[in-house]
């Protein structure tokens, strides 16, 4: 692996290839129209607050020219496990335990660029796994609210993909409840760094909350990083593209399932789906991912 000042480039085909670091600042281009997506939960305190910071990037956005619409999604209905019954309830775990740990195994994998074909071995494994979570109801029943939420949460993102794809905006900026601003800079960052969006790329992290090493990506890695593969480093704040919206929502119709995949693990499964499309996750966004860094308590019952 090579790197060129403080970006590396991590190829998709085994080998790591290098390119001229460039500054965002020093990308010329500038976005048409992008929706700012705001995903909550109805919490009246944290809500206004997300709002409050979303109209500042906006502000600043509009002010250098870029068309800009605002969707809120925060409706969430959570399904009783009454409405399954207790072996319905453990059927539904296990199929959505199983579906979510081959997701895993697949895409820590293809981060280390490994062939991502799971053999007979691990699948037994896998298998093995989520039986054992079900035996004791109880667990079944925790799984069963973290996937329901899990879920709850996807459906605001998709809520976001489809309206870029309704509208034909260039794309979305998405920002959950637990977001804030790291910096007196903040919004300058994020300005420059939706300018590499007119570099082609689908995914780009304004908020992290997981280093490299939890994401499964190569150990030894360092600086800014761009991928040839679709990464999220969680969904707390992220620009995504208008195909790879598109992507999405054809990916959740054809395969309702998906759905159950957290919405960061949905945009990366995007990658098993055959999407085509590259990732910029920054060393050190301009975002604080809250829940991540401790300084709000996730709505996940993890």
């Amino acid at each position: 692996m090579r790197a060129s000042g403080n970006e590396i480039v991590l190829g998709n085909n085994g080998l790591c290839s290098s390119s001229v670091a460039t500054s965002p600042s020093d990308i010329l281009g500038d976005v048409r129209s992008l929706v700012l997506g705001l995903v909550n939960n109805c919490d009246p305190v944290r809500a206004v607050l997300q709002r409050n910071l979303v109209d500042e990037i906006a502000s600043h956005l509009r002010s250098a020219g870029d068309e800009i619409s605002m969707v809120e999604a925060s409706q969430q209905r959570l399904r009783s496990d009454d409405e399954l019954g207790k072996f319905g309830l453990r059927w539904h775990v296990l199929r959505h335990t199983i579906l979510q740990d081959m997701h895993h195994l697949r895409e820590y994998r293809r981060r280390r660029q490994w062939p991502t074909r799971i053999t007979v071995r691990k699948r037994l494994k896998v298998l093995n796994r989520s039986l054992e979570s079900i035996k004791d109801y109880s667990d079944a029943l925790h799984i069963f609210k973290r996937l329901e939420v899990e879920a709850a949460v996807s459906r605001k993102h998709l809520k976001i993909w489809e309206e870029v794809v309704a509208t034909g905006a260039s794309g979305a900026v998405v920002f959950e409840d637990d977001f804030s601003f790291r910096s007196g800079d903040s919004i300058k960052q994020v300005f420059e760094l939706l300018l590499l969006a007119d570099k082609g790329l689908a995914v780009i992290d304004l908020a992290g909350g997981l280093n490299w090493e939890a994401m499964g990506l190569p150990p030894q890695v360092r600086g800014d990083l761009t991928l040839d593969i679709i990464v999220a480093n969680t969904a707390c704040a992220y620009f995504i593209s208008q195909t790879a919206c598109q992507a999405l929502v054809d990916l959740v119709e054809r395969r309702p399932a998906v759905i159950y995949l957290s919405p960061d693990f949905l945009i990366s499964e995007l990658n098993n789906a055959g999407f085509v499309g590259s990732t910029f996750l920054p060393a050190k966004p301009p975002l604080v991912h809250g829940s991540r860094e401790g300084l709000v308590e996730s709505s996940i019952p993890y």
